[in-house]
């Protein structure tokens, strides 16, 4: 994304070792790393490190959707060098809804989750309360220091890897949308197509997004669906890198097209995309659905 650049690098831990003469008893260094302070205190030889971050709001993203459809992401605030709120959560490859809204639901069943386990975000909600009160965030810095916790079943080393990568790359500015579900269609009457777009935002920026299109006539005859289904896989592999290309530059008003309405902003991209880049706009003027 151009808003910030996702790195997985871990927090590299900086050690000190002073020389102190028999009558010091106690000695402070203070380091400062773009947004990570080190502090050792040395007394008695032994040297304990404290970590702050700066104040600020954190957020990453996965790279990219798991094979069931969903990128997880984390959200957390610090104020004063703590961590005020936090909140782990997933967004779908179809830009409509967040998996900890549909787990509070009732409507999110895993696999993974048996049927005595607490829900999906009740897990997600025992670490996050745990990160709150105890500030244990320097113990999270590889998945070997995950804590234990009574009653988390669900894997959490993806969401501590996240939480890592915002912790390195420091506090976000907020983006100029409004957070949200955004939604706009068309019909183009003469193909007999139908045009949608959604688009989820979040601290003010585009961070999942899917173009679809589908005919409005549903009578088709059999080789005409054998037709659809090859072009549609043709078709969402480009739609799929026009989405991306929307979330790396953030604006759909930046994106060109020609007379024949193809682009060449995107390499791989062949098809028509004025569709595309009308509905984006479209649906950011109109504003997020109201819950």
């Amino acid at each position: 994304m151009k808003y910030k650049t996702i790195s997985l690098t871990i927090i590299s831990m900086i050690s000190l070792l002073g020389a102190c003469d028999a009558n010091d008893t106690h000695t402070e260094v203070l380091l400062q790393s773009d947004n990570v302070k080190l502090l050792t205190i040395e007394s008695n030889d032994l040297s304990t490190p404290i970590q702050t971050l700066n104040d600020g709001h954190y957020f990453a993203e996965a790279d990219t959707y798991s094979t069931d459809g969903w990128k997880n992401i984390v959200n957390f605030e610090v104020v004063n060098g703590k961590i005020e709120s936090i909140t782990f959560d997933a967004v779908n490859e179809q830009a409509t809804t967040y998996k900890r809204t549909l787990s509070i639901n009732g409507e999110y069943i895993s696999d993974t989750i048996d049927s005595s386990d607490l829900k999906w975000h009740e897990q997600l909600q025992l670490i996050e309360s745990y990160l709150i009160n105890d500030q244990d965030y320097h113990e999270l810095l590889t998945a070997d220091t995950i804590p234990t916790i009574e009653g988390i079943t669900i894997d959490l080393s993806p969401f501590i890897e996240l939480f890592n990568t915002a912790m390195t790359e420091g506090p976000i500015e907020i983006g100029p949308y409004q957070n949200g579900q955004y939604f706009a269609e068309t019909e183009d009457s003469n193909n007999g197509m139908k045009h949608t777009i959604n688009m989820l935002i979040e601290n003010g920026y585009i961070i999942a997004a899917h173009w679809d299109t589908v005919p409005t006539n549903n009578l088709k005859a059999a080789n005409q669906v054998l037709d659809e289904e090859a072009y549609s896989k043709h078709w969402n592999q480009q739609a799929n890198l026009l989405e991306q290309h929307l979330i790396e530059i953030q604006d759909p008003m930046q994106m060109t097209f020609n007379e024949q309405n193809k682009t060449t902003d995107v390499n791989g991209v062949t098809i028509e995309v004025h569709q595309f880049i009308e509905l984006a706009i479209k649906a950011l003027a109109s504003g997020p659905l109201l819950d």
